[in-house]
């Protein structure tokens, strides 16, 4: 199963961020910085506990210092709704195979776009996977997903806001060691 997990990451890796077009030489991340990270970037599962209940977060620590968040001011939370929770599990093992394979049709369809994965969260009876994109993006990001919505039932909402400095994610972020 983790090595399931570190294929989908891989995946995610290799289009986070990775279609920018370059504007500068250190404003964006190119195609071919991404396929040289994919290897060296990781995940950090952080744990914790709210209204006495186990959440968890796995989140991609290349953005724990990434200085080009103004570029990519618009964040863009998916919620993923799990049919039940078992009693001492973040999930059952059928609605984490639901989830992944949600998760991947995401990525894959967003994977044109100039995004940045920052990882999801698992709490209680849904999940939340979260991206940052250039406001350019939006429309054409919301039309791929009111797709997969239709596809999809268990993607039951997504919300764009604007976030130019990542306050969303921030406590994550403080959080990685």
């Amino acid at each position: 199963m983790r090595l399931y997990h570190y294929l989908i990451f891989a995946a995610v890796l290799f289009s986070s961020c990775g279609y920018a077009q370059k504007e500068s030489t250190t404003a964006h991340t190119t195609a071919t910085d991404t396929v040289k990270n994919v290897i060296s970037d990781k995940f950090e599962v952080l744990k914790f506990m709210a209204d006495d209940k186990p959440y968890e977060a796995s989140i991609n620590t290349r953005y724990k210092k990434f200085k080009n968040k103004i570029h990519y001011p618009l964040s863009v939370f998916i919620n993923v709704k799990l049919s039940e929770q078992s009693k001492n599990k973040l999930s059952k093992q059928s609605d984490s195979v639901l989830f992944n394979q949600i998760e991947q049709q995401i990525i894959a369809n967003v994977a044109s776009f100039s995004t940045c994965y920052i990882g999801n969260t698992n709490m209680n009876t849904y999940r939340d996977i979260i991206f940052y994109i250039k406001p350019t993006n939006q429309a054409d990001f919301t039309a791929q997903l009111n797709k997969l919505k239709t596809k999809y039932p268990a993607i039951t909402e997504f919300v764009f806001e604007n976030d130019p400095n990542w306050e969303a994610v921030s406590e994550f972020y403080s959080a990685l060691k």
